[in-house]
């Protein structure tokens, strides 16, 4: 688990300096060992979708590929701010 995450990490770092390649084959091995990693399938998912391929280095955030749980988790909860009031 704990090497998993380390790997994404070189993977999204791979990514933002544009070797998306490297990137994906770092994705790929953590598949290899863990075929159900649901964050290494989520980022290669992510990559397959992207219509311009050449500016994901300079579009890919932290928050999306590292802690996408809990980029969703802020997103919502500053949405939904008064609801946070009542909790």
């Amino acid at each position: 688990k704990e090497d998993d995450e380390v790997i994404n990490a070189l993977a999204f770092l791979k990514l933002k300096d544009n070797q998306i390649n490297v990137a994906i084959s770092y994705w790929l091995d953590i598949l290899k060992f863990d075929e159900k990693n649901r964050l290494a399938k989520q980022n290669l998912d992510k990559i397959k979708k992207a219509k311009d391929k050449s500016r994901l280095s300079e579009k890919a955030a932290p928050t999306q590929f590292l802690f996408p749980d809990r980029f969703f988790l802020s997103q919502f909860l500053s949405a939904h701010s008064l609801l946070v009031w009542f909790i």
